[in-house]
This record gives C-alpha cells, structure tokens and sequence, in this order.
C-alpha cells in the first residue's frame, strides 16, 4: 500500500531488465496501463541514447561493481513525449533468486528550469558583450557585423542583417549582413529598394512593432509583396525589429530561417528588441560626431536639436556648454549645470571619482576615453549613459573636452530586469534541489 501511495516510481525487475512490478507512478508517469508495462523490458522506454547508458549501469549493478547514482535517463512516454529521471537502484535476493528494485524519480521540470538558467546567462552574456564592443564609434561597421553574427548564431537564425533608410526615408539598403555557413548571402539584391514597395512591413515597424512570421507561406494578403521576396530568398520565418532614431523608424534588423518554420521565442525577442536598441544609440551617436566635425561654428546650432547629449568641459572639466537633450537628461536648467565639475554629475564611490579624474586628465594627451556610468540627475534618480569624450585643441594647445552622451537607461534597465529574473530562476531552482534532498 506504501508503495502504491509513492509519488516516485517503484519498478521490479528480473536480472533480465525484465519488468516484474510497476507501481501506480509507474503508470502516470509512462502514459502506459499497468498491464502494458509488466512484462516488457524497462529499456524499451528509455531513449535511444539514455538506453545504452542505463543497460551498461545495469549489467556492473548486477556484477557487484559499483555505480554512481541516481543517474538521469530520458523516458519515453506513450504519447511521444518525453520525461527527464533519476533513477536508483538496489541488487537483492527475494524467494531464492535476485530482483533489482528501481525508484525512478521525475525530474523534468528542474532539468527544464536548469536549462532556462543556462539560457538567459549565455543571452546575457552576449548583450554585454555586444553592448561593450558597439561603445566605440571608431569602428562601427566592424563592430555591427561582428554583433550581427553572435545574435545570428545564438538565435539559431540562417540569416542575421541591418537595413538602414536614406535621409528621405524613401529607400532602404541592407548596410550589413551575416550568412550561417551554407546560405546565400542576399545583401548585394537588396539596395536601394523603395520603401513604398512593402506597404505592410514599413507600417509595422513605424509602428514601432515587432514583425514576427512563424510561416512565411501564410502572411496575410496585405503582405503578398513582402511574401514574395522572403519567397525568393527561400526564407521559411523571420524576426524583424525596428531600428528607431529620435523615434522615427530609420531602419530594421532581421533575422531569418531559412531551413525550418516556427520561431522565437518572447524573452528572445526581446533580447533582440535591445540589441535594436543599442544599435540605435550606436548609429546614433556616430551621426552626433559627424556633425560635430563639420565645424565648431555649425555645431553650436546643429548640437540643441539633436536627441543625444552634447556636453562641453573645460581645461578643468568644469562645464560651459550643454545643449538641451543633455540638460534633460540630469533634469537640470543651463544655470543649474554651469560651472559645475562633471565628476559632481557621476554617481560613484569617492575612489572611483578619484580613479575617473585621472582617467580625464589622460584626455589632455590627446586620448579618447569611452565610459559606461550611471549620472546622478536632479530628482536623486538615476541616468545610465556611455560618454564618449574627446579632447579640444585649439592652436595646438589643449582647451577642453567635448562628451557625447548617449542615454541607454531603457536598456540597461531591461539588462538588470533579466538579471534579476536569472537570479530569481537561480534561487528558485536551488531551493527546490534543498527540498530534493530533505
């Protein structure tokens, strides 16, 4: 009756593998009646892989040699799904002959939560390591492919690229492209195309909406131009998001399958969403410095309508100009914010502002310094930037600094969100493993 009562799976088996004995777990946990497990050997609804590992734990159990466990198996249930165990075993004698007695325990759900741990470390890993490496402008292009392939491969697509507009918005080009090995680079037929040919595709994105196609072959009829050319680059499904600046669409990123339908899944989409995001403040912030090296005369005027930070120092690194997106961004006014030290702006530890000080006076060298900080605005909340900070020379000698500030709040917010979600998966995971053992 104990054993009936079990929630793990009590099996007894012949010296054969033969199954004797099924319990009640036993059952539910197969799909298979009672009836149809006794008599069968217990290696019929193992896996094809865990079956060759179980036989061989088997054969040393009954020739006394020792075996580690429990041990994990795949079992194959009925229905074709499956279920990941741990199995123990014990070698006795019962009427004169020898049994082994299993406990077969279903584990399924932490092995499933353990490989969701997994998951999200690796995804935020390779957003941190992207979101250092597009830091630098001096390399962009460089940079945006060598990301574009890490995304492509981590996300299992056969194809990763970027689109970008022209200043018109009237056309499109694919500016940059990654291909898995074996699939056909397309990046030379698409340039220049007009933007009014994909009516349906161009309106999702301005929309600022995700275009996710499970199954290209039954996009709706609105997007039958669009069908077509994912037809003809024998795309199967594919994942698109917007690239916005200034909040008006300026592109897209996309990542195809071109070997199998389906998709991805909602936390990769949205690790794609900020990987969009950080290539925006990348592109962004290169198209900031472009102007500033039109002239210092013109950038005066140019630098107050732009969406990113323009922040001028002194020999002192005290401020004397900071045009409007970079007074939003701490929530102070011009008067509140000149004159003041850019280190009173930084929420650091006392040593680190030392350690950042030195770091800034190496700029009177005629170095370059890109830094990732958290800058402290007038409300007491927080701002996360990356200052890209130049020295100024005029007549040779050094005369300030110019800092470009992009704001990535919303990114590195949503980066914490899914550290915090990895941590919470951790805690969860080892407190059901501590419940396991009790």
């Amino acid at each position: 009756r104990i054993v009936e009562r079990s929630a793990d799976s009590i099996i007894i088996l012949s010296t054969d593998g033969i199954i004797l004995y099924a319990n009640s777990a036993a059952s539910r946990l197969s799909g298979y009646k009672i009836d149809e497990i006794i008599g069968r050997s217990i290696f019929d609804f193992l896996s094809d892989e865990s079956r060759v590992f179980a036989l061989d734990n088997f054969r040393k159990k009954l020739s006394g040699i020792e075996v580690a466990e429990p041990y994990d198996v795949t079992l194959v249930r009925k229905d074709g799904g499956v279920r990941h165990v741990e199995i123990s075993s014990h070698l006795d004698v019962f009427k004169g002959g020898r049994e082994v007695f299993v406990m077969a325990h279903d584990v399924t759900n932490h092995r499933l939560a353990e490989r969701e741990i997994r998951h999200r470390l690796e995804l935020e890993r390779l957003i941190s390591s992207v979101s250092s490496r597009m830091v630098s402008h001096s390399e962009i292009d460089k940079n945006i492919g060598s990301s574009l392939a890490d995304m492509g491969r981590a996300s299992g697509a056969g194809r990763a690229y970027l689109f970008l507009m022209d200043e018109g918005g009237n056309s499109v080009s694919n500016t940059h492209e990654w291909c898995a090995p074996g699939v056909e680079p397309q990046k030379q037929n698409l340039q220049n195309l007009q933007v009014s040919m994909f009516p349906w595709w161009a309106g999702e994105l301005s929309a600022g909406r995700i275009i996710h196609v499970t199954d290209v072959s039954k996009m709706p009829p609105e997007a039958k131009a669009e069908k077509e050319i994912l037809e003809m680059q024998g795309v199967k499904s594919v994942l698109v998001v917007p690239v916005l600046l200034d909040g008006k669409l300026s592109g897209f990123v996309g990542f195809d399958n071109i070997s199998e339908i389906g998709g991805w899944s909602g936390e990769d989409k949205t690790i794609l969403r900020i990987f969009s995001e950080i290539l925006s403040n990348a592109i962004s912030a290169r198209r900031s410095f472009e102007i500033v090296k039109a002239g210092e005369e013109s950038y005066r005027h140019l630098v107050e309508s732009l969406n990113e930070g323009i922040w001028e120092l002194d020999t002192e690194c005290n401020t004397i100009f900071a045009n409007n997106a970079m007074l939003t961004m701490l929530g102070l006014s011009s008067g509140e914010m000149m004159g003041r030290n850019i280190t009173e702006f930084i929420n650091l530890s006392p040593d680190e502002i030392n350690a950042c000080k030195s770091e800034l006076a190496q700029i009177r060298e005629g170095g370059k310094l890109t830094k990732e900080l958290a800058l402290k605005r007038k409300d007491g909340s927080t701002s996360y930037a990356v200052l890209n900070i130049s020295p100024i020379f005029k007549g040779g000698e050094y005369s300030g600094a110019l800092v470009g500030v992009v704001d990535i709040t919303e990114r590195r917010v949503a980066e914490l969100k899914i550290i915090e979600k990895t941590e919470e998966l951790d805690k969860f995971f080892s407190a059901s493993l501590d419940l396991l053992c009790i």
